[in-house]
């Protein structure tokens, strides 16, 4: 997959998935393997986040992936949007195999959300609301305090300076180191939890390096194991797309 490919996977402007998509369908069943590596590790954050105790993410979504696989062999499944079509088979994969250990889940059937012929925007748009508000929650209180009286209720700085006893200046700055820490923890919630030891301190640390807030012997670190990681490259390279083309409407989703 070349760079410019890869560059488009998070909301396909290009049309890049409906060429695999089409090309699927058309029998080229090798352009799966592009649609795989290119919404993987979202499928599995959304799972690591859904499943519950005892179940395995990877099982969840090895299946939905097989489920959406048979759909557009059969000329069915999503004609766009791949990504939230995706996600919503990995939802209501949790949903069924609930459903069938006898535990009430609530979860929208998929063709009540998808149709017959794919999800809408709204579904990705869902999704991404999802994380933000896990973004958001991953805040200090007091990060979470100012960015809600600040980017939520608009409230000024001279406004908001008297609930922390501050200056105007003081909130005005605690509000940008919370909005920074906010894009950070954006982008850090779409990096699915990783099992391999070596792994784990680069991987939490991705949100701040996509932002190159890391620094000295830190940023060394991160990028002495990145040098040397494939995953962790991949994961690296998709969160540098979305920061590229995030914007603080995250604060307001929250």
């Amino acid at each position: 997959m070349t760079a410019e490919q890869t560059e488009t996977a998070p909301s396909d402007p290009n049309g890049y998935d409906q060429n695999l998509i089409n090309a699927v369908r058309g029998g080229t069943t090798e352009a799966f393997a592009d649609l795989y590596h290119r919404h993987v590790r979202a499928a599995r954050r959304l799972a690591a986040q859904l499943c519950f105790s005892g179940e395995d993410p990877e099982d969840v979504v090895a299946e939905a992936f097989a489920k959406v696989f048979a759909l557009l062999t059969a000329g069915a499944g999503p004609d766009a949007n791949f990504r939230g079509y995706l996600l919503v088979t990995v939802r209501n994969t949790i949903h069924e195999r609930h459903r069938r250990s006898q535990r009430e889940v609530y979860l929208d059937d998929l063709e009540s959300v998808a149709g017959a012929h794919g999800v809408t925007d709204e579904t990705g748009r869902c999704v991404e609301r999802w994380l933000a508000l896990d973004a958001f929650n991953r805040l200090s209180p007091r990060w979470r305090t100012v960015l809600w009286y600040t980017e939520i209720e608009g409230r000024s700085p001279a406004e908001t300076a008297a609930v922390f006893g501050m200056t105007a200046n003081a909130v005005s700055a605690l509000a940008y180191r919370a909005r920074e820490k906010l894009r950070q923890a954006y982008l850090q919630a779409h990096v699915a939890p990783v099992g391999a030891h070596a792994c784990r301190g680069t991987a939490g640390r991705l949100g701040a390096w996509a932002r190159r807030r890391l620094h000295g012997q830190e940023a060394a670190r991160v990028e002495d194991h990145l040098a040397e990681c494939p995953r962790c490259q991949d994961v690296a390279t998709e969160l540098a797309h979305v920061n590229r083309s995030m914007r603080m409407a995250v604060a307001r989703s929250a």
